[in-house]
């Protein structure tokens, strides 16, 4: 059953070798654990270690995880990776959701399976062995399909890296169809998953549709897919140094000098955002720190309940301060100063309407500050946001609810709740940072309330 024409049986072999020496997979002494699914690519990689075994100097063992969303199937795979390793005297370690008692959720099963899988592999890695996968050079070309589909970057267009300890992928530059020949020249038994062939996943409609429709461009489709992954690790590698350097060279104390970051060129400053957020950052975060890098806004909601906060210059990152237990009673609206928790301050005044006119050719960004005083209705008050909130944005014609209208304009969570804004009822009619909006029987004629908004904290005006 484990014979085959050595000539195909030590290209394939060769093959994986060189690929285990290039990125120093194994040391002699190592031991070495295949994840072993039952499919033909785990199969054929246990194959593969277990002939190279002497040649590499490492201890071949096994590791099968049993997920139990497939009920009598996956029993039937367990059964089968358990009769394969002790036919090869291999030995196994089996997993299973019963054994730490994780109930598969309802919704979300395959990412669920995926934390399952590698926690009970980095459990085991913690003897000191490493875990082979048998991720094959089909597996990179669909996640990288995948993931620019998603909105992936550099670093996502990097693919499925060869290393991640103790993480090893020897077979990352075999194409399936490689495996499947392996696996037959040698007269290799294995099991079929069902759920490949389910269209409810993702990645099996990029396997069964997109992936031979890119064959029928170019046979060679897969394995340039693969190559660029590696130009892209390359790339990614190197600008994460010069973003790594430039955020060295920003340090100011606990925070980074905004200039220094702006001045760096685009591709290296984003980079440098991204590792200020680590794996959490996205397309949209790393713009909206690009925004207070470059003075468009001084403050940014980070995951976690952090922020970041743009003061005299400096980004720094801060928890920011518990909210009050009970909001701050709303103001009658009167003339004069007011001050709220975070640093808001807002000025009102009444001006003629002549003075009111020619406001807004002087200090253009008090112009959506102004409102005939006629349109206000008189229970207005000014205050901060509350649950039922509405917001009409002139020229829109419509309302939102106040808290979606200001996730939108980028707002940071931790900041909402703590905007001052007129309103009447659940009528919103001015935002701080954003203005008024159509006002009830809003005619577009300059008024006499005139208001100007400012945070103490950085003394910057706004709306």
């Amino acid at each position: 059953m484990w014979t085959m024409c050595m000539s195909e049986k030590e290209a394939f072999e060769q093959k994986v070798f060189s690929q285990i020496g290039r990125f120093s997979m194994l040391r002699p002494g190592d031991t070495v654990a295949a994840a072993v699914s039952g499919g033909a690519d785990s199969v054929a990689l246990l194959a593969a270690l277990l002939a190279l075994s002497e040649r590499l100097s490492v201890r071949v063992t096994a590791v099968h995880v049993n997920h139990g969303l497939r009920g009598e199937e996956a029993d039937r795979d367990e059964a089968f990776v358990r009769a394969l390793c002790r036919r090869r005297g291999v030995p196994l370690t089996v997993c299973s959701a019963a054994d730490i008692n994780c109930t598969p959720p309802s919704a979300g099963q395959e990412e669920w399976a995926r934390r399952l899988r590698y926690g009970c592999f980095e459990r085991l890695a913690a003897s000191g062995c490493r875990i082979a996968t048998a991720h094959t050079a089909d597996d990179q070309a669909e996640t990288l399909l995948f993931r620019l589909a998603r909105g992936a970057g550099l670093h996502g267009a990097a693919g499925i890296p060869p290393v991640r300890l103790p993480f090893i992928r020897p077979l990352l530059t075999v194409s399936r169809a490689e495996v499947e020949g392996y696996c037959a020249a040698c007269g290799l038994d294995f099991v079929q998953d069902s759920t490949n062939e389910s269209a409810l996943y993702a990645r099996n409609r990029l396997r069964q549709a997109a992936i031979p429709a890119l064959r029928g461009v170019n046979t060679a489709a897969v394995e340039h897919l693969a190559a660029f992954c590696e130009e892209m690790r390359a790339l990614d590698a190197y600008l994460a140094d010069a973003a790594a350097n430039l955020l060295e060279n920003a340090r100011a104390g606990e925070g980074w000098r905004a200039s220094v970051l702006a001045d760096a060129p685009g591709v290296v400053r984003r980079a440098a955002l991204a590792q200020l957020c680590g794996q959490q950052a996205d397309r949209l975060l790393i713009d909206r720190l690009e925004g207070l890098v470059l003075g468009r806004t001084v403050c940014c909601q980070l995951p976690g309940g952090q922020q970041m906060r743009r003061t005299a210059g400096v980004l720094r990152r801060e928890t920011p301060a518990p909210l009050p237990a009970d909001p701050p009673p709303g103001f009658p609206l009167r003339e004069g100063e007011y001050h709220f928790p975070g640093g808001f301050c807002v000025k009102i005044w009444c001006e003629s309407g002549q003075n009111a006119n020619i406001r807004p050719q002087v200090h253009k960004k008090v112009l959506n500050s102004c409102a005939d005083c006629d349109k206000i209705p008189d229970d207005t008050v000014l205050r901060t946001p509350r649950p039922g909130d509405r917001f009409w944005p002139i020229g829109r014609g419509l309302s939102k609810p106040l808290r979606r209208f200001l996730q939108e304009q980028g707002v940071p969570a931790g900041v909402r709740p703590l905007l001052p804004v007129l309103a009447s009822g659940s009528r919103v009619l001015w935002i701080y940072g954003q203005g008024f909006g159509c006002l009830p029987g809003h005619t577009g004629r300059i008024g006499t309330l005139c208001i100007r908004a400012f945070c103490s904290e950085n003394k910057e005006e706004t709306k």
